[in-house]
């Protein structure tokens, strides 16, 4: 089993696939001009990638980049593959929501039209993902950082790296993965609620 963490906006995306027995790669970055610019690395059984996509290019081109991108480190491993992502931050507002509520429509279309014996989509709102992580739901997103080393000692170097790699924790306790004996009684209590709801948008 793959378990992949997406943490994806218009202009910054963070991602990490937990894939154990994946053959351990060399760390790489690259860059397209001023217009993209990425990096690739692995830590353990994690591969995580960061991408950052200027603004002045097009949103249908950023799009399309992301897209890739994320085609790209889904075909690392074999195994059924779970997706996690972040729920929209309902409370919100401004054009950066309309952007996020647009390319967070074409990831979830992407992933969904690719069918359940693919893969299996999880969303996540944010709060729950913060108080996982953290033991509070509003937690900044400093402290996310922070408690992902405290936690894990994943010494990781961004926000949207930290977010992907939280995803991935989240959905190894759901599936019982060897992590999960190492959760406390409250990430616990988390999974357990999160198994109860009605998920908002789950797919599989």
């Amino acid at each position: 089993m793959r378990i992949l963490g997406l943490d994806i906006s218009l202009n910054s995306t963070g991602m990490c696939l937990y894939a154990p027995g994946l053959p351990v790669m060399g760390a790489a970055t690259g860059k397209d001009g001023n217009n993209i610019r990425w990096e690739t690395f692995q830590l353990e059984d994690y591969v995580f990638q960061e991408m950052f996509l200027n603004s002045q290019v097009p949103k249908w081109q950023r799009w399309s980049v992301t897209l890739k991108e994320m085609f790209g480190i889904m075909s690392a491993g074999e195994g059924h593959l779970k997706v996690w992502i972040e729920d929209y931050s309902y409370g919100s507002s401004g054009q950066a929501t309309i952007s996020q509520a647009e390319i967070g429509g074409i990831i979830r279309h992407e992933l969904i039209t690719l069918g359940k014996s693919v893969l299996t989509l999880h969303v996540v709102s944010p709060s729950l993902l913060k108080k996982f992580v953290t033991g509070k739901g509003t937690s900044p997103k400093d402290l996310m950082l922070k408690e992902v080393y405290k936690r894990w000692k994943m010494d990781l170097s961004s926000h949207n790296l930290a977010d992907a790699f939280s995803l991935v924790k989240f959905g190894e306790a759901f599936y019982k993965c060897s992590s999960y004996a190492d959760l406390t009684k409250d990430q616990r209590q988390i999974i357990e609620k999160y198994e109860a709801d009605a998920v908002k948008f789950v797919q599989g």
